[in-house]
């Protein structure tokens, strides 16, 4: 199967959470934000990919043959390049500088989510250790325990059911 250009305007939704596509886009240029629950009360901007060598959408859930994280929402036009499952070992294949760019920028979209998760597993914790300092909710307090228990089981031994984000959406 070829690849091909995809051009995307500014706010057209390029992908939706919850969604199964066996592809992924290569951006060439623009921005795209990755967003928890898009358009929903709780919406979050999780992070901004803007287009350039290794910048790539929708890669994971390539990888991983799973419904899509998150909603991918162009921030300005965008061109990007949709590669197939079916394509990618030729697409990267023929360009080992084009995967190692894009593995080296998805590490580091990975470390900064990897920091924001741990940042607020040390709030939380420190939140539930104080008797006098918890809130007086005590749903609040079993849902932050909860999480943490989940989250260290997840870190643990992760699978496919042992992602914290498919137990929690977006965190907020």
């Amino acid at each position: 199967m070829e690849n091909t250009v995809c051009f995307f305007k500014k706010g057209d939704v390029i992908y939706r959470q919850g969604s199964f596509e066996m592809w992924m886009y290569d951006l060439k240029s623009g921005r795209v934000g990755i967003y928890a629950s898009y358009g929903e009360p709780d919406e979050f901007l999780l992070t901004e990919v803007k287009g350039g060598p290794g910048a790539t959408i929708g890669t994971i859930g390539l990888l991983d043959s799973m419904c899509r994280s998150a909603t991918a929402v162009a921030l300005e036009d965008v061109e990007a390049i949709k590669v197939t499952g079916e394509a990618f070992a030729d697409y990267y294949g023929n360009d080992p500088d084009a995967l190692l760019n894009m593995m080296k920028k998805m590490s580091g979209r990975i470390r900064a989510l990897t920091d924001g998760y741990l940042e607020t597993c040390k709030a939380l914790a420190e939140l539930t250790e104080n008797e006098e300092d918890k809130p007086k909710s005590g749903w609040f307090i079993s849902k932050v325990e909860k999480f943490l228990n989940d989250y260290a089981e997840a870190i643990a031994s992760p699978s496919e059911t042992g992602n914290i984000y498919y137990h929690y959406g977006s965190i907020r």
